[in-house]
């Protein structure tokens, strides 16, 4: 063997070395990162109805199931959102802790999600939209309280699903304020600290106000995953990743969560993969 073949040879391996060595540090990184990490689920209904009202919001009771069943073992901790920002407030361990959300009171949520939840000892956060409670496909006081009374918690959807950031700030009183006010009365066990922003629409103002109006925490669209360090730094402006049925069952579930995580420690390292793939597909 010649001495030129010797030293690419030599180079060769030194550079699959690194390689090696890099990928192993950046796996455990990545471990190590996912024990204080907690990504927030987001469903919107559960049940059966209507595919083209729906779309692949739309989750079987058979589906969900087998997604907390999934969850369970592997040992992961279903809660609430509220559970979650108190163990980062009080600084305590996350590790293989996840947090349920449910956008808007759908009824099947009490229906289908509800004895799942329940069977499989979880917890959840339910947002509700207060001007639609008791309307048609939509959970009534009864149901509400029911679910309170098991230990579900309930937060804020506004109180007319209004786009925040379209309507006049002269609104902000009736919509945040209102909705939590009013809850909180009716549903006197409920503590409603967190708000769900409609259409994860947002801004500064918005998130000053909530803040003013004795909101602890505020769920966003935006996807990812949540850290002490991204809780101190906005709480009201916490991660979350919808789950959809795109017709492959667990498969997708599982991916959907580990696709929050990956997100998040990108994140966490100060880069924003979702920019970068927005990006790269506007101009391709």
């Amino acid at each position: 063997m010649s001495e030129l073949m010797k030293n690419i040879l030599k180079k060769t391996g030194l550079f699959l070395g690194i390689i090696v060595v890099l990928l192993g540090y950046l796996t455990i990184n990545y471990m190590g990162f996912k024990e204080r990490a907690v990504p927030i689920l987001m469903y919107h209904g559960v049940g059966t109805g209507d595919s083209k009202n729906w779309g692949d919001m739309l989750i079987s009771s058979e589906l969900f199931e087998k997604q907390i069943q999934y969850l369970t073992e592997r040992g992961y901790k279903v809660v609430s959102v509220e559970e979650v920002s108190e163990r980062f407030r009080l600084n305590e361990d996350v590790e293989k802790y996840i947090a349920i959300s449910f956008d808007d009171g759908y009824e099947n949520n009490y229906e289908y999600a509800f004895p799942v939840l329940q069977k499989y000892n979880a917890t959840a956060t339910f947002y509700i939209i207060r001007n639609a409670i008791g309307n048609d496909g939509y959970m009534n006081e009864k149901q509400i309280a029911k679910m309170v009374d098991a230990g579900m918690r309930i937060g804020s959807h506004t109180m007319s699903h209004s786009n925040l950031t379209l309507i006049d700030e002269s609104m902000y009183q009736r919509e945040l304020a209102g909705s939590k006010m009013l809850l909180g009365q009716r549903f006197e066990k409920a503590i409603v600290e967190s708000i769900s922003y409609p259409n994860g629409a947002y801004n500064d103002v918005i998130v000053r106000k909530i803040m003013e109006y004795g909101y602890k925490e505020g769920v966003t669209g935006l996807v990812g995953v949540n850290t002490k360090d991204s809780y101190d730094q906005s709480p009201m402006t916490m991660y979350r990743v919808g789950v959809y049925d795109r017709g492959n069952g667990i498969n997708d579930f599982a991916k959907t969560i580990e696709k929050a995580y990956f997100v998040g420690y990108f994140a966490d390292k100060g880069i924003d993969l979702l920019k970068i793939r927005n990006y790269f597909a506007n101009i391709l």
